[in-house]
């Protein structure tokens, strides 16, 4: 991320502009590759005056601060240059799914009434389906309660907590990443949608995201 800090009417510190780039560093996740980012720093007789312009397509932001004290300038800058990105972000994610879900063939039921008696059909299938689910959450809740208890391990010294059910939904690559991007997960599971295989997507150290596929060997 190339950052270009400019300040007018006194001279910047090494140690401020390391504070800044140094405070710059949490912006990565959401501009890693923006066109540009520029910081400019205006002090008056009373007071500092902090810009930031990030531009990188879809979230470029501007955001302005200030305060008689420079750091918490800075600060306040930082904090609100996050907020602003998160929130284009999330809207960039929902202008994703919502093209995405317009584009999909949307699923159509209907009953078609024919003759007396038909009504009496559907109520008996809801009812009978009602029934199924109810059985199938005591059978879950009765097995949850089974695997309530942890495993001790004693030769390292932890325990090892059972499984949670979770939903997997069916994603692509990239609408897995806008998902797992602002969550505060380290891991998040899907299946593709193109191969339909079990993907786990991780937090790489360098900031980046890895993808797994769990083969059964």
């Amino acid at each position: 991320m190339s950052v270009r800090i400019t300040s007018r009417h006194f001279d910047l510190t090494p140690e401020v502009q390391q504070y800044i780039e140094k405070k710059l560093s949490r912006l990565k996740r959401y501009v890693e590759n923006a066109q540009s980012v520029e910081v400019l720093i205006e002090r008056d007789r009373y007071e500092h005056k902090v810009e930031l312009m990030v531009k990188d397509g879809p979230v470029s932001i501007t955001a302005k601060t200030k305060d008689p004290k420079l750091v918490p300038a800075i600060d306040a800058l930082m904090d609100k240059a996050e907020r602003q990105l998160k929130k284009k972000w999330e809207k960039v994610r929902g202008a994703t799914k919502k093209q995405k879900t317009k584009g999909s063939p949307k699923k159509s039921s209907a009953v078609a009434v024919t003759a007396e008696g038909s009504e009496e059909e559907v109520v008996e299938e809801e009812e009978e389906t009602e029934s199924t689910g109810m059985a199938a959450a005591v059978s879950k809740r009765a097995s949850t309660k089974r695997r309530a208890m942890p495993l001790e391990i004693e030769k390292l010294g932890l325990l090892v907590f059972p499984p949670n059910e979770v939903e997997v939904p069916t994603l692509s690559f990239e609408d897995a990443a806008l998902e797992f991007f602002f969550a505060d997960e380290h891991f998040f599971c899907f299946r593709d949608e193109d191969s339909e295989d079990l993907c786990i997507m991780f937090r790489r150290k360098d900031g980046n995201l890895g993808i797994i596929k769990p083969v059964i060997a």
